[in-house]
């Protein structure tokens, strides 16, 4: 792997893994072509869609652009006593706040981000000529990466200088001269000294306003006395690894060079998104080069489940070495690509839980795992493991699913479905709701008001506690450089006993937790989130909160798109109902995030009180009124903003159209709020009084079909649409005549005659016979 370098240079100099051949232009000292721009400014994407070679960021109201400039001797651009054609960069910039522009260090292929060891030398150093207009410049250098993230976790140092003249001059930076950025560090920045021997990038930051900016032959310079030990490094040839669901897959590890004695490294395979013995078998393999080989090929297995799961991650570590040392790319992902084909009249599986079914009063209900080889196994299941619903009851049973959103199901035939009773000759009836009156006025349709006694967690049908830093979510610092471990400890997520849930942001005491950053975890906080068991599309969303106060800290409640894991962020779309930073006591925000428009580039605005006061002073109602072409944010009823697809980017997508699920956090330290100091004080709580959601009412006709429960063991049941009957009983408003295939809500099963038990299992529309 090497640094890609169009032009051939003068001295050869050791990079990376590999030997570079570089030529030091006109220089007695050594030096190292970081970039000429004789081949433009490539620019492309990794594996993990981090941009390489050369891209731009800037605010919302910024612009950038960047090309590559052919300059002849005696041009009035011409560098000091240039000979040949010398090639620049033009930077066109427009800056309302923040804007500049990054080379990623990649490979020749334009495939990889890679490490550059730079400890070789003494300084940066480039040619510059400006708009001269008194501005200051920012050089950021790119350090370590974090090998635990796949993301952008290169670690920030800087140096500015001032534009005050249009001529060309030389910037010379010495390494020493770069200081740590305390503003800013990507989630999962190492905080371990600037190291140079895995140095990753730099960039270009300018100031606020309009102007053109030239830029020649940046170069490391200098020799600094630093001398290769000669030390063998192991690792990853590649960080992706994609495999097909169900077969052998294979790593290669490499050395960076032949060594005359034997060198080994134990190699991990770990599910980690993937589930162990159900998608991959984990591995603990130790891996031994012989004297002259630099390269040994790691086998492992991966397991088809006969289910549409969306692709997995696995990951590869390495630990353990003898006879080297681990270089940077000590972990490799694993992506285990499903090979199932996407269902799309699946209702549910129940794979990887309920699937939006709960049970009615008097009824118990849970997800089991049926084994075919079990007594009770699904005739012609799939893969050897398999979920099913199992319910009880006393004396009628009976389980529901609500659909999000309305289900087309014109196309198909009727309902279909897997059933296991008792043999006893009972009636199952089945209903399905059809139609709704959308004109209805929203009323409430799920609140948790947070009367459980004091010291309970929350409702754990409806919440799930996040645990960790990020890493176990592949985001270190939660993608956000945060400071906090999430907890599931009622110190930091519980009840108060007096109608409130408590989330308390905490100073960690000696057996905190590790952090990502390499030390025990400063604080510790909790994020709740109702994934996989409430989720919403469109209505009402609301919480009554009184917020935390201080520097650093960052309470919200918001929403992400249920298909987080399948889409990745942020095309599964975020909905932040309310953020706070604590440095803006009098502030809160709204906005949304998605393809094209999130992090820096998100659309919202924000909102003070009509007297000017403090959030954290009194609780507040936060709430968006959701439908299909507009969210509109409110602060204790009197909305604020409102956000429609015209205001997307020219050409995003509007991705506010499928179910999200809720969250409530509070953070502490990361790039947008900052970081704690010494006017911060703890604990600190958000103290949230109720969360509700409303909805149309269910106005939606009800239609039944029934059958015996006459046979032993698993029976697949098919019910045409043509044998659901008009109930009679109807809520009021439902829809008048027969069955609306087209507009389905939802559906239910209900066993009477008795105490007893039951399972269902893959739940769909079928189409023929």
């Amino acid at each position: 792997m090497t640094i890609r370098m169009p032009r051939a240079l003068a001295l050869v100099t050791a990079i990376a893994l590999g030997a570079l051949v570089a030529l030091a232009a006109a220089q007695e000292e050594p030096s190292l072509r970081l970039a000429d721009f004789a081949d433009g400014v490539p620019a492309a994407r990794d594996a993990f869609d981090n941009p390489i070679g050369f891209s731009t960021w800037q605010d919302g109201g910024g612009a950038l652009a960047l090309s590559a400039v052919a300059i002849e001797p005696g041009d009035v651009l011409a560098l000091p006593e240039q000979e040949g054609v010398e090639h620049v960069l033009r930077v066109d910039h427009r800056i309302a706040s923040w804007g500049g522009f990054t080379q990623a260090f990649a490979d020749d292929a334009m495939t990889r981000w890679i490490p550059v060891d730079l400890s070789g030398y003494v300084g940066l150093r480039f040619w510059y000529a400006g708009d001269g207009r008194g501005g200051t410049v920012q050089v950021d250098l790119f350090d370590n990466r974090n090998p635990s993230s796949t993301g952008d976790s290169a670690e920030r140092w800087f140096h500015r200088f001032v534009d005050d003249t249009t001529e060309w001059r030389l910037i010379e930076i010495p390494f020493a001269s770069f200081a740590r950025r305390s503003d800013f560090q990507p989630g999962g920045a190492p905080n371990d000294g600037l190291g140079l021997n895995e140095a990753s990038g730099w960039a270009l930051g300018f100031p606020p306003g309009e102007g053109t900016s030239h830029v020649a032959r940046v170069e490391a310079y200098g020799d600094s006395g630093v001398v290769a030990e000669g030390v063998v490094s192991i690792q990853f040839a590649d960080v992706l690894t994609r495999v097909d669901e169900g077969a052998e897959g294979e790593l290669t590890v490499v050395l960076s060079e032949a060594s005359d004695e034997a060198v080994a490294v134990r190699v991990f395979i770990q599910a980690d998104e993937a589930t162990a013995f159900r998608d991959l078998v984990p591995a603990n393999e130790l891996v031994v080069f012989p004297p002259g080989i630099t390269e040994v090929t790691v086998t492992f297995r991966t397991l088809s489940d006969g289910r549409h799961e969306g692709d997995e991650r696995a990951l590869a570590v390495l630990d353990g070495a003898r006879g080297g040392a681990i270089g940077f790319q000590r972990r490799a992902v694993i992506l285990i690509v499903d090979a199932d084909p996407f269902d799309p009249d699946l209702i549910a599986d129940f794979g990887d839980g309920p699937d939006g079914f709960a049970a009615a009063e008097g009824t118990t209900a849970r997800t089991v795992e049926l084994l075919s080889t079990a007594a009770d196994a699904r005739p012609g299941q799939p893969a050897r493991f398999e979920g099913a619903l199992s319910f009880a009851w006393e004396g009628t049973g009976e389980v529901r699913a609500d659909f999000p959103l309305a289900q087309d199901a014109s196309h198909a035939d009727g309902l279909e479905f897997w059933y296991l009773g008792d043999g006893s000759g009972r009636d199952v009836r089945v209903e399905l709701r059809a139609g709704r009156d959308e004109t209805q006025p929203w009323t409430l349709a799920w609140s948790d008001e947070f009367d459980d006694p004091a010291g309970s967690p929350p409702d754990p049908s409806v919440w799930t506690p996040e645990i960790g830093d990020g890493t176990a979510n592949g985001i270190p610092g939660w993608g956000n450089n945060e400071r906090q471990a999430y907890t599931d400890d009622p110190a930091n997520v519980s009840h108060d006993g007096e109608g409130n849930l408590v989330i308390r942001a905490l100073e960690a005491g000696s057996d905190a937790p590790p952090c990502y950053y390499g030390a025990p975890c400063e604080y510790t906080s909790a994020r709740i989130i109702t994934a996989g068991k409430l989720e919403v599309t469109y209505g009402r969303i609301e919480a009554r909160i009184k917020i935390p106060t201080g520097q650093g800290l960052w309470p919200a409640f918001w929403t992400l798109g249920n298909d987080l894991a399948e889409v990745g962020w942020p095309e599964s779309g975020e909905i932040d109902i309310m953020e706070n930073v604590g440095r803006e006591p009098e502030r809160v925000h709204g906005t949304i995030h998605g393809p094209g428009y999130s992090g820096g580039n998100a659309i919202g605005r924000g909102t003070t009180l009509a007297d000017g006061g403090a959030f954290a002073d009194d609780f507040h109602v936060y709430a968006i009124d959701w439908y299909p072409d507009r969210i509109v944010w409110s602060l204790d009823g009197e909305p604020y903003s409102t956000v429609t697809p015209a205001d997307l980017p020219r050409g995003a997508r509007w991705v506010f159209d499928h179910p999200n699920f809720l969250i409530l956090n509070v953070a502490v330290g990361g790039n947008w709020p900052g970081y704690p100091d010494d006017t911060t004080t703890f604990p600190q709580e958000m103290v949230i009084d109720y969360v509700r959601v409303y909805q149309a009412p269910d106005t939606s006709a009800r239609f039944e079909a029934s059958f015996g429960d006459d046979a032993e063991g698993w029976t697949r049941v098919r019910l045409p649409f043509s044998a659901f009957e008009r109930a009679a009983t109807q809520p009021e408003g439902a829809p008048e005549g027969e069955i609306s295939v087209s507009e389905l809500w939802g559906l239910a099963f209900e066993v009477g005659g008795g105490a007893g038990s039951a399972m269902i299992d893959e739940v769909r529309w079928y189409v023929g016979e």
